[in-house]
This record gives structure tokens, C-alpha cells and sequence, in this order.
């Protein structure tokens, strides 16, 4: 069986159920997915494990308040008690996570902050060598937004794992949910920023999957040699407008900027507009999703967030500053 074949590859096998509240859970041993049930089992021997606190209801997703999520159960079982048997058995580790983002979906912003860097964190050290399970699979949304980055973290297909109905699905190592410590945050004690993760890893990343080339700002040394810094305006058409965009790029240009306004919807070529972003050397704009492009500049760029007024102080340094 699979316990065996795992056997052959461990001269021991970890067998492990850590779940913390109900987002998040870390696996090992004989794990199997039963998608038809929403039920993901742990099997072992191991009468601790059994006799210690033995199921959990997840909802696999980083926002506590998400809604409309399809929750998955977790259960430490026996062999003696039933369990469905392995249909397709994989020897490297998963992660299972949600792609309903609450309300976020056509949320740029969230994208990264719900989604890539979470995912980043958590298949650290794995990637990409790790299976990618999302469970409320929304490819027209998800997908279309970020596909290059997701199959930069995995050499395998991305499962729809709702749809596995008529297989369950074995692995030795599984992540349920995202490891989360904040919006783009990670926690300085954590053994992830030990290991080396880091915003600077993450952006580096980033740049790597779109061959980006830019790796730092003009530094003052070139400002001498009269080579002009960019700075890009992001430019909003509907709500919180820059209304005097024109006189702001005049007046900078006068000042020694090469100036760009772009607007990331009207590119249709998203590698294009992030080449653009990426050969600025300071950015600016209103609060709002288009700043999240920020983590595609070179080191050490500048980026001015506008506020505008209302109450919106919060959000602007949760999203924009903090991390």
C-alpha cells in the first residue's frame, strides 16, 4: 500500500496532525483526499495521535471572515477503521487552499496578499517540486491574474480538486490552508524568515518569473552622469482621479524625471507593463489595488502613496507601508 512504498523512501515515517484554529493544518504520513466526502484523512497506528484530539473542520483561506467557502474536514483515523483507499498516490508534498477570495476576486491587491505571497511562504523549500490543490476553483479569475507565478512554484498540473469526485488522492506531506502573519508580512520569528524568506526573496522571485532585468534604482553617482531617474504615475480613470495628472508630470519632468503614466488595465500585455514598471526608479499614485505593482521596481525605488481624504489611513499602511 502506500504507508508501504512510503517506507521504502523513509527508513521512518513522520506522522504528524497539527492544525491551528480553523485555518490552517500541517500533515504528514498517510494522508488521502476524499474530495466526494470533503474529507481529508490522516491515517495511523500511532494510539497518542488517536486518543488526542482527532478531527477539525477547515475552511482553507487566510481571511477569517470568508464566506461561501467550501470547509473541508480533517481526521486522524486508525487502519483498522475505514478510510477510502489511495486511486492516486503522489511522493511529493501538497498544499490545499481556497480559491474563493471573498468578495476580492477581481481584486489585484488581494491577489498577492491572499494568494501568492501565503503560498510562497508556505511552499518554501518545496517548490517546485509540490502539488497545488484549490479547492472553490475560479480559473477565469484566479488563474488568468497570476498563472506564470503559480507555475513558477509547481512543475505539475494545478488540480481542481472538487472535481476529483472519483479518485482520492495520496501524499506523504500536506499543507491545508496558507501560512498567513499578515497582509504581505512575515513574521521575523519565524522559522520561514530564518529559512530566508523575506519581502526582498519574494520580489526577487517575482522578477525572475518575468525576466525582468532592473535589479536597483539609479543610484546618485548616475544622476551626475546625467542619466534622468523614471518615475511612474499610476493613473486612475473612475475613482480617486489625480486631477491635475498633467500639471504633476510637467512639473516632475521639469524637476529631472523621465515620466510614464499607465494605467495596468490597458495593457493587454501584462510582462509589458511590468518591463515598464520595473525600469522606474520611483512610483506614485492614490491609495488604491494599481500600487501593489510596487513589488515589481528595482531595490531600493521610491513609491509615494496619495490618501486621500476619508478614512482610509489604516488600510493605506496596512497595504502599502507596514510591509
Amino acid at each position: 500500500g502506500f504507508l508501504s512504498s512510503l517506507k521504502v523512501l523513509s527508513k521512518e515515517v513522520v506522522e504528524k496532525a497539527s492544525c491551528y484554529g480553523d485555518l490552517f493544518c500541517e500533515l504528514e504520513g498517510d494522508i488521502r483526499v476524499d474530495a466526494k466526502s470533503g474529507t481529508i484523512y490522516v491515517m495511523t497506528n500511532n494510539e497518542t495521535m488517536l486518543n488526542s484530539r482527532n478531527s477539525w473542520l477547515i475552511r482553507p483561506y487566510v481571511r477569517s471572515y470568508a464566506y461561501q467557502l467550501r470547509h473541508w474536514t480533517v481526521k486522524v483515523v486508525g487502519y483498522r477503521s475505514y478510510a477510502p483507499n489511495c486511486t492516486e498516490k503522489h511522493y511529493n508534498p501538497a498544499i490545499l487552499f481556497s480559491g474563493n477570495i471573498a468578495g476580492h476576486s477581481l481584486n489585484y491587491y488581494h491577489s498577492f496578499a491572499d494568494y501568492l505571497f501565503p503560498l510562497y511562504i508556505t511552499s518554501f523549500g518545496y517548490h517546485p517540486e509540490v502539488h497545488l490543490l484549490i479547492t472553490d476553483y475560479r480559473p477565469d479569475i484566479l488563474i488568468l491574474k497570476i498563472h506564470e507565478i503559480l507555475h513558477r512554484l509547481t512543475r505539475y498540473p494545478i488540480l481542481d480538486i472538487d472535481n476529483e469526485t472519483e479518485q482520492v488522492h495520496c501524499y506523504p506531506k500536506m499543507f491545508v490552508g496558507l501560512k498567513f502573519y499578515g497582509d504581505l508580512l512575515v513574521n521575523k520569528s519565524s522559522p520561514e524568515y530564518a529559512a530566508g524568506i523575506t519581502m526582498q526573496s519574494f520580489r526577487h522571485f517575482l522578477r525572475d518569473t518575468y525576466s525582468l532585468k532592473r535589479q536597483t534604482r539609479i543610484e546618485p553617482i548616475q544622476l551626475v552622469n546625467r542619466t534622468r531617474p523614471r518615475l511612474m504615475i499610476v493613473s486612475r480613470k473612475t475613482s480617486r482621479v489625480l486631477l491635475n495628472e498633467d500639471k504633476t508630470r510637467q512639473l516632475a519632468n521639469e524637476v529631472g524625471f523621465d515620466v510614464v503614466s499607465a494605467d495596468a488595465e490597458l495593457f493587454t500585455n501584462r510582462t509589458i507593463f511590468l518591463e515598464i514598471v520595473n525600469s522606474c526608479d520611483v512610483m506614485m499614485g492614490i491609495h488604491g489595488a494599481g500600487l501593489t505593482n510596487m513589488l515589481f521596481l528595482p531595490d531600493n525605488a521610491v513609491v509615494i502613496q496619495i490618501i486621500p481624504y476619508g478614512p482610509i489611513d489604516y488600510f493605506a499602511g496596512m497595504e502599502f507601508r507596514d510591509p
